[in-house]
């Protein structure tokens, strides 16, 4: 715990630092009403600076651009995942930087900080049970309690051009995160997500850009479980190696909830990116971004006396297109992606052996392939921006579609479960900037559909099972519940209100109140609203 905050103190007299720096280098430039400027307009300004590939950097149109905020969140509503509150609070803070440091290099960071809790808790023990090839569940739907989450992020980019045609840049990202359930049967998380790409591009005559990154993408969360109230009952936890389905385990000294040791669940991918960007006419750009990864991970601990309970891994590709039309006073961005996975999770079968000495040996006999699935998501978006003036849009128009499917399939042989889920959302939003003299309001409105279908479930046998074979557990009611809150139909409607005020012309506080309500339709097993209002207090400079 004291190491952690010492990181913490560090990292934010770091981050402080650079701030200081990009700022007393914005006032030596002697920049002229900054204050105003829009960070999402600078950075949508060129599809080069969101890049996998940091060399994209370079082509920051402008100086400098800062923000930071406060914020804090409550959500309320029974319209929710199975792992999700239905009353929760988060609260934090973050800052985020783009600097010119000379004509060659550009660098970008930021620092957030986020803490969640969240009532009546059950489902998942993971802090995000996507992330993971199986889930661990609480069977008892009773045992709902309250759950934390403390979590941490650093993250920093950097190009340099060696040359006009040769640029470098590196990235990084690092996140930890600590999360906990108060209530038996507890579980205490651990989590350390780390994110490195460096990559360069060339520049192939006066329209033509290439680059490539590589990237490393470490991921380790690891789960203790704990009984501190309650020594006499007993606490059941599904092992879901997909669509809750799997076995039962008793909490006790051994398995993936013992009480031993911590479990981890490490996820190790490399892969990479190529870009292609082309000048197509004045102002007309195509920025084409292909993506590749493979993943290999395990949940348990590798060594002789330890188990290594499940070996995984995965496949994943990915594309992203943005067509920009960009003007002096108006920005036109058209934005395609979809990305593919494929991942199978194998069960080992092993023994635990003791030897003459009294230690003991963890002796593998072979694997069996419990789940597979196939994940594919599309999204299409457009941003506007229109009456541009000082890298400030008076209006901001946003629309998009978003389209996700899955088919996986869980075996413990002779037993297989299939399940398929496609759900869809359009969303439509506008925002409006009005400057009256040092003060600037913002007004936002936004629509979103969603629907979706498939098949729960499906359970089948490959072959009749023996009379000594037992047929896996499941939890419908969680089930149910995923399946519900992925393919109803439902509306949601957002507004947004912004007050700022320049005190400096580099630097504009502002304050910003914004209110999300969602209502679902058709629905049993969850219920038919959410609600979110959020509060935030800021500076541009």
């Amino acid at each position: 715990m004291k190491a952690r905050h010492h990181i913490l103190r560090l990292t934010i007299r770091f981050m402080l630092l650079i701030l200081g720096v990009t700022y007393s280098g914005a006032l030596s430039a002697q920049e002229i009403d900054t204050a105003w400027w829009d960070m999402d307009y600078i950075r949508n300004s060129d599809a080069r600076l969101s890049s996998r590939n940091a060399s994209g950097l370079k082509y920051l149109s402008v100086s400098k651009v800062s923000t930071a905020k406060v914020f804090l969140n409550k959500s309320d509503g029974s319209f929710k995942n199975y792992h999700q509150s239905d009353d929760s609070y988060d609260f934090g803070a973050t800052t985020e930087s783009l600097y010119r440091l000379n004509q060659k290099v550009v660098l970008s960071g930021g620092i957030s900080y986020h803490n969640f809790s969240g009532k009546n808790m059950a489902g998942s023990a993971f802090i995000d049970p996507y992330k993971n090839p199986f889930d661990l569940v609480e069977m008892n739907d009773n045992n709902k309690g309250t759950k934390n989450l403390e979590r941490y992020q650093l993250f920093g980019e950097v190009s340099s051009s060696l040359t006009k045609k040769l640029t470098i840049g590196g990235k990084i990202d690092y996140q930890t995160a600590n999360f906990a359930k108060t209530k038996d049967l507890r579980h205490i998380n651990k989590l350390l997500d780390m994110h490195v790409s460096p990559g360069l591009s060339y520049t192939i005559g006066s329209k033509v850009e290439i680059g490539a990154n590589y990237e490393y993408h470490r991921r380790i969360e690891s789960v203790r479980f704990r009984v501190y109230g309650n020594k006499g009952e007993q606490f059941f936890t599904l092992i879901s190696y997909g669509g809750f389905y799997g076995r039962s385990e008793l909490f006790d000294m051994y398995g993936y909830t013992s009480e031993n040791a911590n479990r981890p669940i490490v996820n190790i991918t490399q892969g990479g990116a190529l870009q292609l960007a082309i000048a197509l006419n004045k102002g007309l750009k195509l920025f084409n971004e292909f993506t590749y990864g493979k993943l290999e991970g395990y949940a348990g601990e590798r060594g002789t006396s330890s188990v290594v309970y499940t070996e995984h891994g995965a496949t994943q590709y990915g594309y992203k297109g943005v067509l920009s039309f960009n003007t002096t006073s108006a920005g036109h961005h058209l934005t395609l992606r979809a990305d593919y996975e494929t991942l199978a999770n194998n069960e080992n079968i092993y023994r635990t052996e003791t030897s003459p000495g009294g230690g003991s040996t963890t002796v593998y006999y072979g694997q069996a392939e419990v789940f597979n699935k196939d994940i594919l998501q599309a999204n299409v978006q457009y941003i506007g921006y229109l009456n541009v003036k000082n890298n400030q849009p008076e209006w901001t128009i946003k629309a998009g579609a978003n389209y996700f499917n899955r088919e996986q399939t869980t075996t413990i042989y002779p037993f297989y479960r299939d399940q398929s889920i496609s759900s869809y959302t359009i969303n439509l939003s506008a925002n409006k900037n009005t400057i009256r003299g040092k003060n600037r309001y913002g007004l936002s409105l936004g629509t979103l559909y969603g629907a979706g279908d498939g098949t729960a479930k499906e359970d089948g046998l490959y072959i009749p099972p023996s009379s000594s074979q037992i047929a896996p557990k499941s939890m419908d009611l969680y089930l149910n519940q995923e399946y519900e809150y992925f393919t109803k139909p439902r509306v949601r409607a957002e507004a947004g209100f912004q007050y700022s005020r320049i005190v400096d012309k580099r630097i504009a506080p502002y304050v910003r109140l914004d209110y999300t309500l969602t209502k679902a339709f058709d629905v049993s097993y969850v219920g038919n609203n959410h609600q979110t209002i959020m509060i935030s207090v800021g500076c541009n400079f």
